[in-house]
């Protein structure tokens, strides 16, 4: 700002204020095997203050209509970004996002955003009772009950004849 005074006395006063930088940071939620974005669920993250995760500034919930959190009107800075509770169905992540906020951030002054992946929990299949083939043990059962009866039907007549030969 330039200016000029002149004459003796100068009797104006002016002040100068500096309006901060304000800038919002935007969190999407991504599923990591489909690459869609995560709507119709709730999740939340916190930003920190330190690398750790011990300082909490703030925890937001999620929009579940676009699958997003915004933090917003955060001066210059360093924060650090984690997933705080995971959607259903999701594991919970523990990643953490450090975002610098300062004149060579993108959209500085604006909406910075930013993607988060999340893998969908595992499924565990549980099999609850024998899957094997029934049909296959009952001929094995059968195929069994006429060997040993071929074998004692041979028997009989073997011992017929023993006894006849022993007269």
């Amino acid at each position: 700002m330039e200016f000029t005074v002149s004459g003796d006395k100068v009797n104006e006063y002016h002040t100068i204020v500096d309006e901060k930088i304000l800038t919002d940071i935007e969190v999407v939620k991504i599923d990591s095997s489909t690459k869609e974005v995560i709507t119709g669920l709730d999740f939340a993250f916190t930003l920190y203050a330190d690398e750790a995760c011990t300082e909490e500034i703030t925890t937001v919930n999620a929009n579940t209509e676009n699958g997003t959190v915004t933090f917003e009107d955060l001066e210059y800075g360093t924060y650090y970004i984690r997933e705080t509770q995971a959607p259903k169905g999701y594991q919970l992540s523990d990643e953490v996002i450090k975002v610098v906020v300062d004149d060579d951030l993108e959209n500085v002054g604006d909406v910075y955003s930013l993607n988060y992946n999340n893998a969908p929990t595992p499924t565990v299949v549980v099999k609850t009772g024998d899957t094997s083939n029934i049909a296959l043990y009952a001929a094995g059962l059968l195929a069994s009950a006429a060997v040993i009866e071929i074998v004692r039907h041979k028997g009989k007549g073997k011992k017929k004849s023993e006894d006849n030969d022993g007269e």
